[in-house]
């Protein structure tokens, strides 16, 4: 007998049924995919980075700003305190807006928040010597010492709170430990100039605090606006990214009928002088050509819903029972076993068609192994979801081991299969943050394990 009379002889005893209801596609965002949303954010300035460039930006302000007031208050208002030590103090703060402009522009390392917090803490340190050596509080400009937690506002609650206190300390410090300022003409021309001084530290204080916590707002605001961006562009990319695997599953589902067809259209021209297999073959063609109009019509209404209205739940044990049970009709010849082991109830998860695709691809390839002993084993304990596929025939090469999953690659040959199944279930796992493994068990055959997170699935 033929190899077409053969495989003619078993579509006879094949009845599947093309009524069965399609399972709703559906596409599940994670955690996962979230975090990879949120890495693709490349080129956007964080929080962090924010605030280090307000911190020199304060910084590039207050360094003039200090030399200007410490040239009025010597040169005329005639105040006498230590000078050259101010002037020291204010040419490293000057360094150190240089060096932070260079930090921000030559590395390109992110910023973190501790380092936004180490610099806050330097600025703090070093314009608290400033006033230790110009009058402490007296000194009309002391309010500007808690500018620098405009900066460390986006810091960690703990870590704001810390620089609030060292900001507070450093300002009780001054308040009973600072070298004064004199005036020739005495204490009384020193207040009024301190009157004075309080006025114009009121209005820079005030004007500077408006600025940058604008420009801290705006700044949080565009980086709320590009992560939900990109969220957007993820879960639209992820839905295009759903279909295209379901058209590629579909695909790969229309080579079995299509097969099946082209074989039964060379037995027809061989069995045209007899109409009682005529007519059987007339009816195993009409069967395929159901089976391939249900996978376009399940394809393009699928493609043709919104997520919204496609999702299904269903129980885990009764999602992998109806794999099986379909992948028994398909291979009435072959004994496919379904193990269901775990002491917790079976949540209730998404009935999604590209995960269904996938572990029935699982299972075809288990079946073209070796049709005796497939075993199906399903387990949902803990967090994951794992389903294990195993059969008895020669196992995977173990040369073509690298290539499965990752390209299209079969190890049947042309003429039994396209090397679609692997890399489509590779690629569906993927998607829903979960592992494919493929091994060889020291007891022959091949074992091929997939494991999802609960998560991610679970409804």
């Amino acid at each position: 007998m033929s190899t077409g009379d053969n495989e003619i002889s078993r579509l006879r005893r094949l009845d599947p049924s093309p009524d069965s209801a399609p399972l709703p596609l559906v596409r599940t965002h994670g955690p996962a995919a979230l975090r990879a949303s949120a890495a693709s954010v490349a080129t956007n300035v964080t929080p962090a980075q924010q605030s280090l460039r307000l911190l020199a930006m304060l910084r590039s302000l207050a360094v003039p700003a200090q030399a200007m007031a410490t040239w009025v208050a010597v040169n005329r208002a005639g105040l006498e305190f230590r000078v050259g030590t101010v002037h020291t103090l204010i040419a490293l703060q000057a360094v150190f807006a240089v060096l932070t402009w260079l930090r921000l522009w030559k590395h390109r390392a992110p910023v973190e928040p501790r380092e936004v917090l180490m610099q806050v803490h330097a600025d703090i340190a070093l314009f608290g010597a400033v006033l230790y050596f110009s009058g402490g509080t007296t000194n009309p400009f002391a309010p500007i010492l808690a500018m620098p937690l405009v900066a460390a506002a986006s810091l960690p609650r703990t870590w704001m709170w810390l620089t609030a206190t060292s900001t507070v300390v450093t300002y009780l410090f001054l308040l009973r430990f600072n070298i004064p300022m004199t005036h020739p003409l005495g204490i009384q021309e020193v207040f009024r100039l301190h009157s004075v001084g309080d006025q114009f530290s009121y209005l820079i204080t005030t004007a500077t605090l408006a600025y940058f916590v604008h420009k801290m707002m705006a700044s949080q605001k565009a980086h709320e606006r590009t992560m939900a961006d990109v969220r957007e562009r993820q879960m639209r990319d992820d839905t295009v990214l759903s279909i295209g695997a379901f058209a590629a599953g579909c695909a790969h589902e229309l080579s079995s009928p299509l097969t099946t067809m082209s074989v039964v259209v060379k037995e027809l021209q061989r069995e045209v002088a007899n109409p009682q297999r005529l007519a059987e073959d007339l009816r195993i063609l009409e069967q395929q050509v159901a089976i391939s109009k249900e996978i376009v019509t399940k394809f393009t209404g699928a493609a043709g819903r919104r997520r919204v209205d496609s999702v299904a739940a269903v129980r885990a044990d009764e999602f992998i029972e109806c794999i099986v049970g379909k992948a028994r009709t398909l291979h009435p010849t072959a004994s496919i076993s379904l193990t269901l082991s775990s002491e917790v109830p079976p949540p209730t998860i998404v009935s999604e068609e590209t995960l269904r695709q996938a572990i029935g691809n699982l299972i075809d390839n288990a079946v073209h192994a070796c049709p005796i002993d497939v075993q199906v084993h399903a387990d949902w304990q803990g967090n994951d979801f794992t389903i294990t596929v195993r059969d008895h025939g020669p196992g995977f090469p173990p040369e073509a081991m690298h290539k499965l999953g990752r390209v299209i690659f079969s190890t049947k040959g042309p003429s039994h299969g396209s090397g679609l199944g692997v890399m489509l279930t590779q690629v569906t796992v993927n998607r829903m943050g979960g592992s494919l493994s493929l091994s060889n068990p020291p007891g022959g055959g091949a074992c091929a394990q997939m494991r999802l997170p609960l998560n991610d699935i679970r409804l």
